[in-house]
C-alpha cells in the first residue's frame, strides 16, 4: 500500500521556500540567465564577438564556467517573466502552500 501524503510542509521544505522567496524579493526578482554573456559592458567594444563562432564560445565558456564571473564581466542581473510567472502559477496552485500566499501578501 502506499504511504499516504500530507498536506502539510515539512519544516525544512517551508524554510527553504521562505528563504527562496526572501531573496527573490531583495533583488527584485532579478538574476543572471545562462546565455547571458553578451550582455557584458566589459566585452561590448571587442571586434572579435562580431563572430558567431567567438559569440557561441564565449556564451558557453560563461555558461559552463564553475566560477560565476559576471560581476568581473559587468553583466547586470536583469528580470525575465518567464520564471517568475511560472514561480507564482506554481506556488499559487498548489493547495500546499497556502501559507504562501499569505506570506506572500503579508510583505
Amino acid at each position: 500500500m502506499a504511504p499516504e501524503h500530507s498536506l502539510v510542509m515539512d519544516d525544512d521544505a517551508e524554510a527553504a521556500i521562505v528563504k527562496l522567496l526572501a531573496y527573490c524579493r531583495a533583488n527584485d526578482w532579478a538574476g543572471y540567465d545562462p546565455y547571458d554573456a553578451l550582455n557584458s559592458k566589459a566585452l561590448k567594444a571587442l571586434p572579435f564577438l562580431n563572430f558567431r563562432l567567438s559569440r557561441l564560445v564565449l556564451t558557453q565558456a560563461l555558461k559552463r564556467s564553475p566560477i560565476n564571473m559576471r560581476r568581473l564581466m559587468l553583466i547586470p542581473k536583469t528580470q525575465n517573466r518567464k520564471p517568475t510567472r511560472s514561480f507564482y502559477r506554481r506556488y499559487s496552485s498548489s493547495r500546499k502552500s497556502a501559507w504562501l500566499t499569505t506570506l506572500a501578501s503579508s510583505a
